[in-house]
């Protein structure tokens, strides 16, 4: 997050001081990263400390979200402030916004006072997390100086308080009158009818207690004599009602059709390959630890056969938390070595984070996974291939627990390329001429995959996975020259493998 003006001019063609290049690739001190990241936490946890603490805990007393607000906030701030050091676009904000709108239907319903302010928070550490604190502000040779912008840090701080200004006119008692809903499931269906209004009003207000201000009938069900009724009334002063409605758990099938939405009209133009297939094995292994309740450890490695031969082998770490029958949270990091086209190994460091969503129906289970990884790699041209990589992975798994030791299970899996190295250029029957790198923001779906599998529970601590994958990649391949200026060629290559994979768990 460094802004870079008013610099001064520099005459290179008489004096070259200044290495251009370095200036562009110039990091700050450690200690002025340290300060960078101090201001911007500490500005954060103040506003967000106001915000939850005075306005919203002081009339809802929920420990419940005061904890989860608090802590989302630093967590988006970390996570914001980390990812725009990464060159990346509109991909992350649409990955990003596809992962929270997968929470709202994967839980219960939640209040929309307390959505408000979850989004209120997730704004303010969007700007605390990427104004620009810090800008470059000249060179003395080949060494680059940085200072703080005030300017920049003073908008930032008057964002901040318009917001604090902002919510507390809002949750004036004395600016607007709050009412409150509660939907009521009413037994007493001879009053709904008009005529009776009157007596069922009456009857609510007795059996609720509250001052009812007016109803809303929904749906009725005459054989079991009952009716959705919504109650509407005002609450006393200084009372505030966090929880006015309890519904079933929704389908979160909804989040998984927003995702396939996501890429349309964003692919880059290209020619694709000719479609290429081939045969593949996996065999894996992973230790899950429950630390506590609703915590677990895990760790997992992993063999991958191409073409009968060993092609990539990886292994890494992870935590996840329980954080309801329907919610569960993770993060992990893995370290992969893969073997290229040139039977070169290259190494790979990934960091992930997220969120699985279960809902049970009788013998079945449903559950769908969001996964935000970043993939680390060393690249020689960056503007063929993305240094830090982002994508974000969506598993749609569905099994059946109704058989004593044994669950089959199918599942579908998509990949959603969020940085992918973009570039424009004018196609002459036989060559590319004005050639642009456009930096890291193509968006696109580069992987399908679907199949079928058997988990074998040996015991309760040993299991067994055998499982067959249909993979299908659509992956970018752009050519440059050394100079980086010509566009030898752009396709997509397209792969269809066949992978049969056998798996080993030991829960404890």
């Amino acid at each position: 997050m460094i802004q870079i003006d008013n610099l001064p001019d520099f005459n290179l063609a008489e004096e070259e001081l200044v290495n251009v290049q370095a200036i562009a690739d110039a990091q700050m001190t450690a200690a002025q990263s340290f300060t960078e990241l101090a201001i911007r936490f500490f500005m954060n946890l103040v506003v967000c400390s106001v915000l939850v603490g005075v306005f919203y805990y002081r009339k809802s007393r929920r420990r419940d979200y005061f904890f989860t607000f608090m802590v989302f906030s630093s967590a988006m701030l970390l996570l914001l402030y980390v990812m725009g050091n990464v060159e990346v676009g509109v991909g992350l904000t649409l990955g990003l916004f596809a992962i929270f709108g997968v929470i709202r239907y994967r839980t219960e319903t939640v209040p929309i006072r307390e959505m408000t302010y979850l989004f209120v928070i997730i704004a303010l550490a969007a700007v605390n997390g990427l104004a620009p604190i810090y800008k470059l502000a000249g060179a003395t040779g080949n060494a680059p100086h940085y200072e703080l912008n005030t300017g920049a840090l003073a908008v930032t701080a008057l964002a901040n308080a318009l917001v604090v200004v902002l919510v507390w006119v809002l949750e004036s008692e004395k600016l607007l009158r709050h009412t409150s809903a509660k939907l009521v499931l009413y037994d007493r269906i001879e009053l709904i009818v008009p005529e009776r209004r009157a007596e069922l009003i009456a009857d609510l207000e007795k059996r609720v207690g509250v001052k009812v201000d007016n109803i809303e009938i929904g749906h009725v069900d005459f054989l079991r004599d009952a009716a959705y009724i919504k109650v509407y009334y005002t609450l006393e002063k200084g009372q505030r009602a966090s929880i006015d409605t309890l519904t079933k758990a929704r389908n979160f099938v909804p989040a998984f059709l927003l995702l396939l939405a996501l890429p349309v009209g964003l692919k880059a133009q290209g020619t694709a390959s000719e479609l290429e297939s081939d045969l593949r094995a996996r065999l894996g292994v992973e230790v899950d630890h429950k630390i506590s309740k609703g915590f677990h450890l895990n760790a997992e490695g992993e063999l991958r056969m191409k073409d009968g031969q060993l092609g990539r082998y990886q292994a890494g770490a992870g935590l996840s938390y329980k954080l309801s029958p329907y919610f569960k949270v993770g993060a992990g990091c893995l370290f992969i070595n893969n073997k290229n086209s040139s039977d070169e190994w290259k190494q790979r460091y990934r960091v992930y984070v997220d969120l699985t969503g279960t809902y049970r129906s009788g013998d079945w289970r449903f559950a769908l996974r969001e996964r935000l990884q970043m993939t680390h790699r060393d690249v020689g041209n960056k503007t063929q291939t993305t240094p830090n990589a982002l994508a974000l992975k969506s598993r749609f798994k569905v099994s059946y627990k109704g058989f004593r030791s044994v669950e089959p299970y199918a599942l579908a899996e998509l990949r959603l390329a969020l940085n992918d190295p973009s570039c424009t250029a004018t196609w002459n029957g036989g060559s590319y001429t004005d050639y642009t790198f456009g930096g890291y923001d193509d968006v696109y779906l580069n992987r399908y995959r679907g199949g079928f599998g058997l988990e074998w529970n040996l015991d309760r601590q040993n299991a067994i996975d055998i499982y067959g994958l249909l993979d299908y990649c659509y992956d970018k391949n752009i050519d440059t020259d050394k100079t980086r200026t010509i566009l030898k060629s752009l396709t997509y290559d397209r792969t269809l493998s066949g992978i049969l994979g056998v798996g080993y768990k030991l829960s404890f």
